[in-house]
């Protein structure tokens, strides 16, 4: 179901929609200044359990959880969005930096086509959006055990 199947009229949906880019534009800057403060590996940790948490949200298809969880989603996404590059940096140097966001950009550009298309015909065959974003909230799980991973790795260390 869409915010609309949910109860949403269509001009609350259109702002829900908006609600979420203007958090997440303000969640590039708050998230980014936050990592001037804190580890900043931490805080690309947090904002993945974040965005599982906010994925988890719109997988419940209840109304009361749909302006909480699009918060949550899109200030996480945005801080994501933010620390990849920082990090990319941080962890692997200027000298690849370059090559690993390229890529990094690459997936990224796949995931933003081949997303939505997967999204729809998930919810063509269960004629819900459940399992789509229950899948996205697994990814995410993925995403926050392999950014764990920067502490075993000891990169953790090097704020």
């Amino acid at each position: 179901m869409n915010a609309i199947g949910l109860g949403f009229s269509e001009t609350n949906a259109r702002w829900l929609l908006t609600l979420y880019f203007g958090i997440a534009f303000l969640g590039k800057f708050a998230i980014s200044s936050l990592s001037d403060y804190f580890n900043t590996y931490i805080v690309f940790t947090v904002c993945c359990v974040a965005l599982m948490l906010g994925s988890l949200g719109f997988a419940t298809l209840n109304l009361s959880f749909l302006i909480p969880a699009t918060i949550i989603t899109a200030l996480s996404w945005g801080g994501i969005y933010t620390l990849y590059n920082v990090l990319t940096v941080k962890t692997f140097g200027l000298k690849s930096a370059g090559k690993i966001n390229g890529t990094i950009s690459m997936f990224e550009s796949a995931g933003a086509f081949v997303g939505p298309v997967l999204t729809g015909c998930i919810y063509d065959k269960t004629e819900s959006y459940r399992n789509a974003f229950l899948i996205i909230t697994f990814i995410m799980f993925l995403a926050t055990v392999l950014s764990l991973n920067f502490k075993k790795a000891g990169i953790m260390d090097k704020q």
